[in-house]
């Protein structure tokens, strides 16, 4: 069994969508690891899994700007999934959360822990508002509005 443990001295930032399809299904588009490169289109070229484990699977993502990255995806429940990633400037946690909401619909809600890297950790007192607003953006825009599309086309 893998744990889910963030940094405890991480920036965070949250975010949250409303989705038009029941939590289990959203989790499962979410979980859909081949997948990744149509339902992230403007980050991932593509992603397989490479190996697994009780409550984790191992994925490399091969993405549009950093190229390969191994990423964990830890399962914690149905609705709950932890991922961690390690780029060339930061480490990254983060807890997917998909809640019931009325109508049969997912309160998604998405915490990511950002660890920095070399001299950006040294810069954290000078740059921690900008990465938790450089955060918010790309977990909007990356990961919150494409999971929205993916999760609400597949439950039409």
């Amino acid at each position: 069994m893998r744990e889910f443990v963030p940094s405890r001295n991480a920036i965070q930032a949250q975010a949250s969508i409303d989705i038009a399809a029941p939590p289990e299904r959203v989790a499962a588009v979410y979980c859909d690891v081949e997948k990744w490169g149509e339902t992230f289109p403007a980050t991932i070229e593509q992603a397989q899994v490479i190996e697994t484990g009780d409550n984790w699977r191992q994925i490399e993502v091969t993405h549009k700007q950093e190229g390969c990255v191994t990423n964990t995806l830890i399962f914690l429940s149905d609705t709950e999934i932890g991922l961690e990633e390690s780029k060339k400037k930061f480490t990254a946690s983060f807890l997917n959360q998909f809640e019931p909401a009325a109508d049969s619909s997912t309160h998604y809600v998405i915490t990511a822990y950002i660890g920095l890297k070399g001299v950006y950790k040294v810069l954290k007192p000078f740059v921690k508002g900008y990465v938790r607003r450089q955060a918010l953006k790309r977990m909007r825009d990356y990961v919150l509005e494409p999971l929205k599309t993916a999760a609400e086309k597949e439950s039409a």
